[in-house]
């Protein structure tokens, strides 16, 4: 018989699903408990049991050849319904939810079932801590105690888990961030290194041109100095270039010839 689903399914699988556990490799801590149940209880198969959407998966196993079961056969489907209780089937065979189930009537021929509810901390129950038996049975007081202490082991187990993912994904991104810092300042002394050697470049092309400058107003105050010199001179003194074109007349020329040096300069003789 299917089970039916608890009122708080969506936020059941909410949780199961932060755990981030489904599917995952076996872990000692958890087959462990798994081994440590069957001994306690003297049965032969044991698991750790998970329970989403469409199946029970098992994060541990003992005497299972299985990782999986649709859920739709599953006794934890059952166990999860009432998160406080432990569900106990003394002889599958005689409880009309199991009869039919092909887990009991062929492999692993279940006949005996005691699960713990996994309480998460927000009082969702993620799955069972169970043990079976191919015989009918009951479990006494003190192992119906110990599977319940190794149920909330399992919760603490799983916690664990998810705190080490957690910090481990703290740390990895700090260490992204700290690459990216790494980066930036290697970036930004290569970019200060560049802008340095461009200031330089820069103050010495300032210093360059200044001397160009320089040069240029010297050799300014020299043509000034010698055209005074020229125009001071009583003598004609003109300058023609190759196009035999005047490019200069002193005052000497001016007063002897009666042209003023715009009527002359730029044309020929």
């Amino acid at each position: 018989m299917n089970a039916p689903l608890p009122p708080n399914e969506a936020a059941r699988l909410a949780t199961l699903r932060s755990y981030d556990v489904l599917d995952t490799p076996a872990e000692a801590a958890f087959d462990e408990l798994a081994l440590l149940v069957a001994q306690i209880c003297q049965v032969p198969m044991a698991q750790v049991s998970l329970v989403d959407e469409f199946r029970q998966w098992f994060k541990a196993r003992i005497g299972l050849r299985n990782s999986e079961t649709s859920r739709d056969i599953a006794f934890c489907a059952h166990t999860i319904l009432r998160p406080s209780e432990v569900l106990q089937v003394p002889d599958a065979l005689a409880d009309p939810r199991f009869a039919d189930s092909p887990l009991v009537t062929s492999d692993p021929h279940i006949r005996f079932y005691a699960g713990a509810p996994l309480v998460a901390p927000d009082g969702q129950a993620l799955g069972a801590l169970c043990v079976m038996d191919r015989v009918p049975r009951t479990l006494t007081g003190e192992q119906l105690s110990a599977l319940q202490a190794l149920s909330r082991r399992v919760v603490a187990e799983l916690e664990l888990r998810r705190q080490t993912q957690a910090l481990a994904g703290e740390i990895a991104e700090r260490q992204r961030i700290e690459a990216q810092l790494r980066a930036r300042c290697e970036e930004l002394a290569t970019s200060e290194s560049t802008a340095s050697r461009l200031l330089a470049v820069a103050e010495k092309s300032r210093r360059a041109l200044l001397g160009i400058l320089e040069d240029e107003k010297r050799a300014a105050r020299r043509i000034f100095e010698q055209a005074q010199l020229l125009d001071l001179t009583r003598d004609s003194i003109s300058v023609r270039d190759l196009d035999d074109r005047f490019r200069y007349l002193n005052e000497g020329s001016v007063r002897l010839y009666g042209w003023t040096e715009a009527e002359v300069i730029g044309r020929t003789v």
